[in-house]
């Protein structure tokens, strides 16, 4: 399994996901981490300016998080 967590200033959990273009992909294997990645995306391809119709490097097999959602 992947898990993307949004990462904006590569160090940091950034605390929403739609703008972000960072995100540090774990992979994971029976609950231990045996690889992780920095995916740096375009800015066309952040969640607020890419397509919901288009394919995505974040749509297979990967679990994404962020630090928060928005607020309340």
């Amino acid at each position: 399994m992947k898990i993307a967590v949004t990462s904006q200033s590569r160090r940091d959990i950034t605390e929403h996901a739609g703008r972000c273009r960072n995100f540090w992909v774990f992979d994971v294997d029976d609950g231990v981490i045996v690889d992780s990645s920095l995916l740096e995306l375009p800015k066309e391809a952040s969640f607020h300016d890419s397509s919901p119709h288009a394919a995505h490097p974040l749509d297979h097999d990967c679990a994404c998080g962020s630090g928060g959602c928005g607020g309340h």
